[in-house]
């Protein structure tokens, strides 16, 4: 199964991957870490970061990258959560097609929270230093002005400001029901 949370900076993405990874048993592939990787932009190492501080190519770069990881892991039959903003609808659209490619289920969730609860949230980890995003709440806001396209299609919605018990019951439910209804076919080459 391939697991997407598509949502803004922010929102709760990584901390539900954690919660789904206990669930499902499933691999976690995070892009804050792919562009590290890639890029060497560590957290609270890069200096006068920019809003935006990665260019479209460079962020293109690191979907195909995460993908790709995905397609393997998945082609092993085991899940994966992908902690991403997926903030255009052609990302989205590419994990589709690994998900298929790998005959296997996919699961879009939208990852969403009150503002006034995540600018909270983001001001406190920039000010402690403890998180691996490199952006802060004026990243969050300019993504939502200028790039982020929501996606249409959802399996579900997760409030992370609310993260009440009975949401994340509801979320086990419809995994389960997907991890009952997913049989493995390796993917033919």
């Amino acid at each position: 199964m391939l697991i997407c949370l598509h949502g803004l900076p922010g929102a709760g993405k990584t901390t539900l991957a954690n919660v789904i990874k206990e669930m499902t048993g499933g691999m976690v592939l995070g892009s804050n870490y792919i562009r590290r990787q890639i890029f060497g932009c560590d957290a609270y190492t890069c200096v006068n970061v920019p809003l935006m501080p990665f260019t479209d190519q460079e962020i293109m770069l690191s979907y195909r990258t995460i993908l790709y990881c995905a397609e393997l892991v998945l082609s092993c039959g085991k899940t994966v959560i992908m902690d991403a903003t997926f903030q255009k609808k052609m990302y989205v659209e590419m994990a589709k097609e690994i998900a298929k490619r790998s005959n296997q289920q996919f699961v879009l969730i939208k990852v969403i929270c009150d503002e006034a609860v995540c600018k909270e949230r983001m001001d406190k980890r920039e000010a402690e230093r403890k998180s691996d995003s490199i952006v802060g709440y004026a990243h969050r806001l300019e993504v939502k002005e200028k790039i982020f396209e929501d996606y249409p299609e959802v399996d579900f919605v997760y409030d992370s400001s609310k993260d009440i018990i009975s949401e994340r019951e509801q979320l086990k439910q419809l995994l389960d029901k997907y991890q009952e209804t997913s049989i493995f076919q390796p993917a033919s080459i």
